[in-house]
């Protein structure tokens, strides 16, 4: 028993590794499908840039999304990997024009036997994660998509106008006006309808230490795969991080486009990061209660091109 549970802990130590080794999700939206098919807040910490001058980053994703459906005893149940780019061009001083867009896909993923080694070596619920099949592909939602096989899709395109409002002593606010035009429209994934909405950012440099918080709100429509009595027509996305040098933490939270049911619950996350440079960031995205909108874990990878 004891060789056994060495086995088992040294095989998912090594796909742990895996984890750090593989560029991972980026800490600016909950990466999770079926709430991002209504509408995404890829916004972080930006700021305007000059005018014709222009900025372009690299984002990667990966998250693992594992959530337990009580009320139907079924699972959503599989990995998510997107790459993502996101522009910046300076109109005037003060004024930013913002574009970003993703391709992304689910499949069957490698982390399933690790995190069930976690569980067991930690003497931590399962959640009926030996009832499925490992890094296999278990999407639903009740009778309106279901896929058991790796898809992929693109995301809508995001317009936005970042403008600075005011600036004062070492705080900085700013505005951003933002628009979503699909490209495609797929159950699950992507809604055929256009969203806008309106975000308020602020700023606050002393020294070594930063603090940045931001509030989005985006209106939305039910696509023709949703019925739209289950609905709500905004969502929220809320998030404060502080950066000491080059460590940084923050808090995340998103509400949920369904008003009832399993995935009305709002999604929490926490993250913690590190500045590799002025180029390169990386970090860790953790869950919190009641764990239904957000993914078991995830990483992040960002890399300013330009």
């Amino acid at each position: 028993m004891f060789n056994l549970m060495r086995v088992k802990l040294v095989k998912g130590i090594i796909a742990s590794l895996g984890l750090f080794l593989f560029p991972l999700s980026l800490k600016s939206d909950v990466e999770f499908p079926l709430i991002q098919a209504f509408t995404v807040f890829p916004f972080s910490e930006k700021e305007t840039v000059e005018k014709n001058q222009f900025s372009l980053s690299l984002h990667t994703r990966y998250s693992n999304v594992y959530s337990l459906d009580f009320e139907k005893v079924g699972v959503n149940d599989f990995e998510m990997a997107s790459i993502g780019l996101d522009f910046q061009y300076g109109l005037i001083d003060g004024l930013t024009l913002e574009l970003y867009y993703r391709y992304f896909f689910i499949y069957g993923g490698f982390l399933d036997g690790a995190i069930e080694v976690f569980h067991e070596f930690f003497n931590l619920p399962s959640a009926r994660r030996d009832h499925y099949t490992l890094d296999s592909v278990h999407y639903f939602y009740k009778d309106y998509f279901q896929y058991t096989d790796a898809t992929g899709t693109s995301s809508p395109l995001i317009f936005s106008i970042l403008k600075q409002l005011e600036e004062s002593n070492n705080i900085t606010l700013y505005g951003r006006l933002f628009i979503g035009i699909p490209l495609l429209a797929k159950p699950g994934f992507v809604s055929d309808q256009v969203s806008w909405g309106l975000g308020l950012m602020g700023k606050g440099v002393w020294k070594d230490f930063c603090v940045f918080s931001s509030i989005h709100t985006s209106f939305i429509k039910a696509p023709e795969w949703m019925d739209a009595e289950s609905l709500k027509p905004l969502l929220l996305f809320f998030k404060i991080q502080l950066t000491y040098k080059r460590f940084l933490t923050g808090f995340i939270l998103k509400t949920s486009p369904f008003k009832f049911g399993y995935f009305s619950s709002n999604a929490h996350q926490l993250y913690v990061g590190y500045k590799i440079s002025d180029k390169i960031e990386i970090g860790i995205v953790e869950d919190l209660p009641p764990l239904d909108t957000t993914p078991d874990m995830g990483f992040y990878f960002k890399y300013n091109i330009l």
